[in-house]
């Protein structure tokens, strides 16, 4: 501000009037009335000098404000250019980029246009391949290959479709990654464009709280003038003598003179804090304006991630779709592979009837010859049979020969189509297994909800185990060959997924012991089918000839009577496991008062009834008492021992807390070597695994468990050879983070638990590989799309939906995200040394306060 143009010594006051008139009233003794006259002129001077200094200071003032705005006005019309510039240089990096993408999306369809040319050619070449191979071939097989090709042409351009629906997904995904990618350095770039300007704003608000403590001394003394001031006025007006009040009054004259050289210094500081807060206005305005266009990219990235997620979903139905066309095709290899195995056995078993029918004829001659051999008396003819039963011998010995080898041949089949069946059943598992994969995934394509499937807990109080639901029956492969066909699957996978409807199902409501109960009745129900007699045996035969093969009918008809009272054996055995398990049940959740009854009505009769003989016990002798003395003195001894040594160890040798022993959760393995931990904790939670798949549920169970508040629980994850690493934990929770990421950092991490009121908390803390700014530059890239890849880590702690606030802030050491009102978020810290990842504010902060106590 511009100082007055007035020089102080002309400015005339009124005690310098005064003055004046005192010396003349000293000189010329003026009457008082001529002493009012001149007071009351020299107020009226004095009043209209203060009213031209007011008009020249407010005009000073005028002139300085419309300097002021004319100055402000230029800024904006700058900032307003600037802002201009931006939006066309935006506009036209976007037109580019559209314009690259129609290029790219133009030279994907010429080269999808050249690929269906060179297809329709090649389909050409074929087809008149065929045709000259037909017209050399006979007629017969001219009408099969009409018949055939149609149906190969078909397959032909359902797999080329598929493979370039397939191709054109990968490729619009690796576009839409590289838009990502984009969005993520232009956000940067805001972010890098508002820091100065945040830092900017934190200046000038720091200057004004300057400001103000500076013209602090000024804004009290002037208080201190006003309650003066208003203590003078009462005085005045309490004054009773006129020389009284002409003392007050002067008194009062020199207040009003402090005070307004008071507020003349205090101008120059409301000059200078308005100006400033001019300044902090454009700032935040500019700062919003970047805000907006932060939130606006952080939507694009959004719809980008969905969009990537829809058309993984696209690629994986496809995917699913080949192997599905893959287990039907092998599927259908076996049912043909088991045909030709049971025509071979068919025919191996004719074969084998033949044979025996053939040993039971020779069988009968050899009985013959030996009876009439019995009976005949002449040498000659019983030499002669001798040599007919010798030669019916060899025959019978080569018969036998052959039947082992047919019986052989017999059982290798059967033994190949028990191996086909197995394989079969192998691969239908894994094609249902497929199937229900499929369905999941155009679930989440069409956006329905999941299925949760009803359950009820079962019957009895306590805890104890609820009814387990019996496994649902597989459909029949006749079902899925109808509903998946080999030349349908992909057509219904990319389409859409049928339901396959199941035929029977277990009442979930009732326990075992009720379905025992009913399969038992449904059992007994059942009438048993009257035996067929057995046809009678021929009389030429004798009994002593019979053989095992031919009693195997009648062994095959009481089969299905064995079967069925092994079946019913079981059946009671199961209902008898199950009433034993539900009455221990009951007695491990019934009440303290009724322990004694159920223990009457479990302990068996003899037992109650048996009285209760008590013997008298022999005296010692002396010898044994003086023996028992000396054994009871000693373990005194030794245990005083004992309590002095702790005492002493406790509080003379005890330095440090020793750290607590690892508690193996899934058994012993071998000596795999656990890094130290990077900052202290309570206690360790060892997990074996066998696969990395293992680890979410495991991690789930391990938050379960309860903690002290505020304690932290160390969880360490290995296999029997070695230690999970970061990048093995972070890909079996679904985070794709990028391959840059995890060269910044070291594999060995230390994973955490932290236990607050709000729940459990999961973490990791580990170091850093070089220099922390491009680790921070890629994480702030990363950061819209982080709570995409921790997804899974979070729902793990109760994340449902999506997050309250889709943008990181800064926190007072680290960046965050807020995902739930329940103290859940997204924070990390990047220091020289460490990089921690938390799931709440009071775990990270706990972090780094230990991180601190380690350095």
């Amino acid at each position: 501000m511009e100082e007055s143009p007035i020089d102080k010594k002309a400015i005339r006051t009124m005690s310098q009037d005064i003055l004046r008139i005192q010396k003349k009233m000293g000189k010329n003794k003026l009457e008082p009335t001529e002493i009012f006259e001149l007071r009351a002129e020299k107020m009226k001077q004095a009043k209209k000098e203060g009213e031209r200094r007011t008009k020249i200071e407010e005009g000073i003032k005028e002139k300085e404000e419309q300097e002021m705005k004319t100055e402000e006005e230029e800024l904006l019309k700058q900032r307003k250019e600037e802002r201009l510039k931006e939006i066309e240089e935006e506009k036209r990096r976007e037109a580019a980029v559209a314009k690259a993408m129609a290029a790219e999306e133009e030279k994907r369809r010429a080269e999808a246009m050249e690929e269906e040319e060179k297809r329709k050619k090649e389909e050409e070449r074929e087809r008149k391949k065929q045709e000259a191979k037909a017209k050399t071939e006979p007629e017969t097989k001219e009408g099969e290959i009409r018949a055939v090709k149609p149906e190969q042409l078909r397959e032909q351009l359902i797999k080329q479709g598929v493979e370039n629906r397939k191709n054109t997904l990968i490729k619009e995904k690796e576009d839409l990654k590289n838009q990502r990618f984009s969005l993520g350095r232009e956000f940067q770039d805001l972010v890098k464009t508002k820091e100065p300007l945040m830092a900017q704003k934190t200046n000038l608000l720091k200057q004004i709280e300057q400001i103000k403590s500076n013209f602090q001394t000024i804004i009290i003394n002037e208080k201190k003038i006003e309650q003066i001031q208003e203590e003078i006025e009462q005085r005045e007006a309490m004054a009773k003598t006129s020389a009284e009040r002409r003392s007050i009054e002067k008194e009062r004259w020199s207040i009003e003179e402090k005070r307004r050289e008071l507020e003349k210094q205090r101008w120059p500081w409301d000059d200078k804090i308005k100006k400033i807060d001019n300044q902090i206005s454009e700032l935040e305005e500019q700062i919003s304006q970047i805000e907006l266009e932060e939130a606006s990219l952080v939507n694009k990235q959004q719809e980008i991630t969905k969009r990537e997620e829809k058309l993984t979903l696209e690629i994986e139905r496809i995917t699913l779709a080949e192997d599905l066309e893959r287990a039907e095709n092998l599927i259908d290899k076996i049912d043909q592979e088991k045909d030709r195995i049971t025509q071979e056995t068919n025919k191996t078993s004719l074969n084998l009837d033949g044979i025996l029918s053939e040993e039971e004829e020779i069988e009968k001659k050899d009985k013959a010859i030996e009876q009439e051999e019995k009976t005949t008396t002449q040498i000659d003819r019983k030499r002669e049979l001798e040599k007919q039963r010798w030669q019916i011998e060899e025959d019978r010995r080569k018969i036998e020969t052959k039947r082992w080898e047919v019986e052989e041949a017999k059982e290798n089949l059967e033994n190949q189509l028990k191996r086909l069946e197995e394989r079969k059943q192998n691969i239908a598992a894994k094609r249902n297994s497929i199937i229900s994969q499929a369905e999941e995934v155009v679930r989440r394509i069409e956006g329905r909800p999941a299925l949760e499937p009803a359950s009820k807990p079962g019957p009895g109080p306590g805890p104890g185990p609820g009814p387990e639901p019996e496994p649902e029956p597989e459909p029949e492969p006749a079902e899925l060959e109808h509903g998946w066909s080999a030349d349908r699957a992909p057509d219904r996978m990319i389409g859409r997924t049928e339901e396959l409807k199941e035929e029977s199902k277990p009442d979930p409501n009732l326990s075992k012991i009720e379905q025992a109960k009913k399969r038992i009745a449904a059992f007994k129900d059942k009438e048993p089918e009257p035996e067929p007699k057995p046809e009678p045996l021929p009389a030429e035969v004798p009994l002593s000839g019979t053989k095992e093969g031919e009693l195997k009918p009648e062994k095959e008809e009481k089969k299905p009577e064995e079967e069925q009272l092994k079946e019913k054996a079981e059946l009671e055995e199961e209902l008898k496991r199950e009433q034993r398990r539900q009455e221990i049940l009951e007695r491990l959740q019934a009440p303290l008062g009724l322990e004694g009854d159920l223990r009457e009505k479990l302990m068996p009769s003899s037992i109650k009834k048996s009285k209760v003989t008590r013997t008298v016990p022999q005296k010692l002798s002396f010898r044994e008492k003086l023996w028992v003395r000396i054994l009871i003195v000693t373990i005194v001894f030794i245990l005083l021992t004992g309590v002095v040594s702790f005492w002493y160890w406790f509080f003379k040798v005890k330095s440090e807390p020793v750290a607590p022993e690892p508690e193996a959760e899934q058994g012993v393995a071998g000596e795999v070597v656990i890094p130290d931990s990077l900052f202290s904790v309570e206690n360790i939670k060892v997990i074996l695994i066998s696969k990395t798949e293992e680890i979410p549920g495991l991690l789930i169970a391990a938050l379960k468990e309860d903690l002290n508040k505020g304690e932290f629980r160390r969880v360490v994850i290995k296999t029997k050879t070695k230690v999970i690493t970061l990048k093995e934990f972070l890909q079996s929770l679904q985070a794709d983070m990028p391959e840059e990421f995890y060269n910044k950092l070291e594999q060995h991490l230390t994973l955490y638990i932290y236990s607050q009121s709000q729940g459990n908390r999961l973490g990791f803390v580990t170091k850093i590989i070089g220099e922390k700014t491009g680790l921070e530059e890629l994480l702030k890239i990363e950061e819209p799309n982080l709570e995409y890849q921790f997804n899974l880590f979070f729902e793990m702690q109760g994340k449902s939906g999506s997050a309250l606030v889709s943008y990181f802030k800064d926190g007072p050491e680290f960046r965050y995200q807020t995902l739930d009102t329940n103290d859940l978020g997204i924070c990390y810290y990047v220091s020289d040394d460490y990089f921690a990842l938390a799931s709440s504010w009071q775990s990270i902060e706990e972090v780094l306060k230990r991180l601190k106590e380690n350095l």
